[in-house]
């Protein structure tokens, strides 16, 4: 198995990059993959675009190195005033409690990596389920101000 790489046609923070990167992990990898993206670009600004994809990076990779997963699904949906993220595969689950209060060196760095980047993009990530979590929930709230910013 190996992790993601950033291929991004249409340049990273495209969705054309994400749709590609998540295409190459599940070839690379044999798994069965669904995806449904909604068209966002126009809501949010690159930057923010481009932390998105990262986070989607880094929760590919942990699928690929960790959990096992022969299945996963991705979702990018816009309800009203805000967005929600979602990938989530069959595999193996953690207790993200036990993992967060694990020594720093143990931990990893790549839950912390999501967790920033969400908290940068002003965003939330719900509790997982207590039976171990097999996905990732991103919430965004979405302003009207922010349509059209490069």
């Amino acid at each position: 198995m190996s992790g993601p790489k950033p291929l991004s046609p249409g340049g990273i923070g495209s969705l054309g990059s994400l749709r590609h990167l998540f295409k190459e992990v599940c070839s690379r990898n044999g798994l069965a993959c669904s995806m449904e993206i909604e068209e966002i670009d126009k809501y949010l600004p690159r930057r923010s675009l481009v932390a998105i994809y990262r986070i989607f990076q880094e929760a590919l990779t942990n699928i690929v190195k960790h959990s096992g997963a022969t299945q996963i699904s991705l979702s990018i949906k816009k309800q009203a005033r805000k967005m929600n993220f979602m990938v989530a595969d069959n595999g193996r689950g953690f207790d993200i409690r036990s993992v967060s209060q694990r020594p720093a060196p143990e931990r990893g760095m790549g839950l912390f990596a999501i967790g920033e980047r969400t908290r940068m993009l002003g965003g939330c990530s719900p509790d997982p389920e207590p039976n171990g979590s097999r996905h990732q929930d991103i919430v965004l709230s979405h302003h009207p101000s922010q349509e059209g910013k490069p």
